[in-house]
């Protein structure tokens, strides 16, 4: 895949075996509204589902992270 694309697309878009990506783990993880912002300017899909069927927007709105 990475001749496919550029090495930070495919880890922004990357998933774990419970469907999780860099962009769902930031947004249950991290305390830095900056880190999730970073992944959403550089592609990665708020509205992508987890294996829990959970997406990145639901997980920020739950935590009240302040992404302004």
């Amino acid at each position: 895949m990475a001749s496919e694309c550029g090495m930070f697309w495919c880890a922004v878009h990357a998933a774990d075996k419970f469907g999780a990506t860099p962009l769902h783990e930031a947004s249950n993880w991290s305390t830095h509204a900056s880190t999730v912002a970073a992944l959403v300017t550089q592609g990665a899909d708020p509205h992508r589902r987890d294996g829990g069927g959970e997406t990145a927007a639901e997980i920020i709105t739950r935590r009240g992270l302040n992404m302004t």
